[in-house]
């Protein structure tokens, strides 16, 4: 099909945060080359904000998790009789599900590649590590080899309210201006077990950091304000807006600080499409999942371990009980990096 005759278009990309947010650039530049074209997004209805406010996008088409009946019936729904079945989709999930939506709806379907073998492994045989490797952002772009589509070199994305009122996307300006004190807000929770460096070890850093801060504010969901309380217990002052927030507007909060200092989560992603500076740990993570902070000023802080990455997600429990890949990254060995790193940011 000639790129001229593509009038309808949709990327499918169920979850989860950090997964969603790196497919804004992916829409930007599809956006770029089919300006005329419709071009709407399936995902489970959590997410729903990022592409809220979000200009490239025609239709946000939701379902829920584990409804497939139910969420192709809407698709359907949402498909215009006279144009018909979609002319593109571009299938970023590439599971037992997606192939639902992809298999049906579309004359031409590009899926991602997965990458399953080199996770394997990766995970099994540490076979990779130290290696050069693809961002996941690469790996969405793939899918452009057919279509003559250039990287713009921006990275990523998340629109808020006042970006679309601008029609502008500010973050792409954004300045970095030495200051005495530094706005951080600080996400200590995490969905996997091997992915949290401890709420201890935060109180300690964060106390350390305290002659060159400013504002502190945690967040996370609901559960992690039980981290945010022990946090502010060691460190009064900080305020716990954890489960207090939707997705917007923890963005919001993020957007409004200088630093963001996390585990390796969704926020981590949200932060580099503001393009606010991340200091990340990475536990059961390594760098060549492809999953690294894109474009944007960052530190991540690791310990080199035989046994890492031990999942490609994440586990909740570490597999040999000595849970090394975090304990060993200590809250003095995090401060003094990451005052280094400050210098460098903001001089």
């Amino acid at each position: 099909m000639k790129n001229s005759q593509i009038r309808k278009i949709l990327v499918i990309r169920f979850s989860s945060i950090g997964d969603i947010v790196l497919t804004t650039g992916f829409v930007r530049l599809l956006r770029s080359k089919f300006p005329d074209a419709k071009i709407d997004f399936l995902l489970h209805k959590p997410f729903r904000k990022i592409f809220e406010n979000n200009p490239y996008i025609d239709q946000i088409i939701t379902c829920e998790k584990n409804a497939t009946d139910s969420a192709i019936s809407l698709l359907k729904s949402n498909i215009d009789k006279k144009q018909g079945i979609y002319d593109i989709i571009f299938d970023l999930q590439n599971n037992s599900v997606s192939k639902y939506f992809s298999e049906d709806f579309a004359t031409t379907v590009h899926k991602v590649d997965k990458r399953r073998v080199f996770k394997l492994e990766l995970v099994w045989l540490k076979k990779g590590i130290g290696e050069n490797y693809p961002h996941i952002f690469d790996i969405y772009n793939e899918l452009f080899k057919d279509y003559d589509i250039a990287d713009d070199n921006l990275g990523l994305e998340f629109w808020l309210p006042s970006d679309k009122a601008k029609q502008i996307y500010s973050p792409h300006q954004r300045n970095y201006i030495s200051k005495s004190k530094l706005n951080i807000t600080v996400a200590p929770g995490a969905h996997y077990k091997t992915k949290q460096w401890g709420y201890l070890n935060y109180a300690h850093l964060l106390r350390k950091l305290q002659p060159i801060v400013g504002k502190v504010t945690i967040i996370g969901g609901v559960n992690d304000s039980k981290y945010a309380g022990k946090i502010i217990e060691l460190n009064p002052g900080m305020i716990d807006m954890c489960g207090k927030t939707d997705l917007q507007q923890t963005c919001e909060i993020i957007d409004q600080s200088d630093l963001l200092i996390t585990n390796d989560t969704g926020v981590m992603h949200i932060a580099a499409a503001r393009k606010v500076p991340v200091v990340a740990f990475f536990g059961s993570s390594v760098r060549e999942l492809g999953f690294e902070p894109f474009r944007v000023a960052n530190l991540i802080l690791e310990s080199e371990q035989s046994c890492r990455p031990c999942s490609h997600i994440g586990r909740n429990f570490c597999p040999l009980l000595h849970f090394r890949c975090m304990k060993q990254i200590q809250p003095d060995y995090a401060y003094e990096n990451i005052r280094i790193f400050i210098k460098q940011v903001y001089g």
